[in-house]
C-alpha cells in the first residue's frame, strides 16, 4: 500500500452505530434515574466520538455527566472588593461534587451495569455496547469581571485534585476550524492513526501520549497546510512545523485556556511530542 494510500484511509472516521448505540442507552437511563429535582443534570458527549475525531481502533465512550443546580467558581480575577461582595452574594451550598458523584454509583450499583471506579472517572465495562468513561462532575464558572465568565466543568481525582476543563468550548473552537479548514478533523484522525501504528510498533509507549494531545498540537497548525491535496507531504510538513514550533511556539489547547506544553500532569511532555512526531515521520516518508 503506497503512503498516500494508507494515509488516505487512516484519514476516514469510524464507525458510530456502536457508540450511538451506547450513547443513547447510557444518556437515557441515568436521566431516567437522576434526581433533577436535586441535582440537576446535563449528560452530553467529550473526546473524540464528540467532535468527531474517532477512528476504528477507539472503543471507549466518553461522557459527561454534569451537577448543574450548583456551581463551583474562580473568582481570582475580581478584584479584593468584588470577590467580598461575591462571595456575600453567594453562599456556600451544602450540595458536593461527592454528593452527586455517590449518587450516580448508587444508581450504577443497582442497574445491570458493571463498572469500575477510576482514578477520574468511572467506567462502564459491561452491558452496553462499547465500554464508556463517564467524568461525574460540576458547572463552573471562570470570572473574568464580575457579570462575566468562561464557563467549563469541574471535578475531582481520587485523591482530591481539582480539575477543571472546558469540554463545550473546546468541541465549539474545534467545528469552528473545520469549518474553516475541512480537512482539519481529517487530518487529527491521520496522526491518531499513526500513534496507533508506532504504540503497536513498539516505536513509542501508549502512556506518552494521548488522542487530546494529538488533537491539541494540530489545532495550533496554520490553517495553509491543510490546504495541501497530497496527504503524505501535508503529513509531513505538519511534522516539520510542528517539531520546529513546539519549542519556539506557546502552544494552546482547544478550548484557549491552557498551554498544551508544561510539567502539569495534564500536560504534554515536550520530548515525548517530538519523538512521536520524528518517529511518524520516518513511517509517512519512508
Amino acid at each position: 500500500m503506497s503512503s498516500n494510500s494508507k494515509l488516505e484511509k487512516y484519514s476516514k472516521q469510524g464507525d458510530t452505530k456502536k457508540f450511538t448505540d451506547t450513547y443513547n442507552e447510557l444518556k437515557n437511563f441515568f436521566e431516567s434515574k437522576i434526581n433533577k429535582e436535586k441535582y440537576g443534570e446535563e449528560i452530553y458527549l467529550q473526546g473524540s466520538y464528540g467532535n468527531d475525531t474517532n477512528i476504528e481502533d477507539e472503543s471507549d465512550v466518553d461522557i459527561i455527566i454534569e451537577m448543574t443546580n450548583v456551581y463551583y467558581y474562580n473568582i481570582d480575577l475580581l478584584t479584593m472588593e468584588e470577590q467580598y461582595r461575591f462571595r456575600s452574594e453567594h453562599p456556600p451550598s451544602n450540595i458536593s461534587i461527592n454528593d452527586f458523584k455517590k449518587h450516580v454509583i448508587d444508581i450504577l450499583e443497582s442497574s445491570k451495569y458493571e463498572y469500575e471506579v477510576k482514578n477520574k472517572c468511572i467506567k462502564i465495562t459491561s452491558g452496553t455496547p462499547l465500554n464508556a468513561d463517564i467524568i461525574v462532575c460540576a458547572k463552573y464558572k471562570k470570572f473574568t469581571t464580575y457579570n462575566k465568565y468562561i464557563e467549563g466543568i469541574i471535578f475531582f481525582d481520587k485523591k482530591g485534585n481539582q480539575i477543571v476543563s472546558y469540554p463545550n468550548h473546546h468541541n465549539d473552537n474545534m467545528t469552528a476550524k473545520n469549518k474553516s479548514v475541512p480537512n482539519f478533523k481529517s487530518t487529527i484522525r491521520i496522526f491518531k492513526n499513526l500513534k496507533i501504528e508506532l504504540i503497536n510498533n513498539n516505536f513509542i509507549n501508549e502512556n506518552s501520549i494521548s488522542s487530546y494531545f494529538i488533537e491539541s498540537m494540530i489545532y495550533n497548525v496554520n490553517n495553509d497546510f491543510f490546504t495541501i491535496s497530497n496527504l503524505e507531504i501535508r503529513i509531513l510538513k505538519i511534522i516539520s512545523w510542528c517539531i520546529k514550533y513546539i519549542t519556539n511556539y506557546k502552544m494552546i489547547t482547544p478550548c484557549k485556556q491552557y498551554y498544551l506544553f508544561g510539567d502539569d500532569e495534564n500536560q504534554w511532555n515536550e520530548d515525548d511530542a517530538i519523538n512521536f512526531l520524528r518517529n511518524a515521520y520516518i513511517i509517512v516518508g519512508d
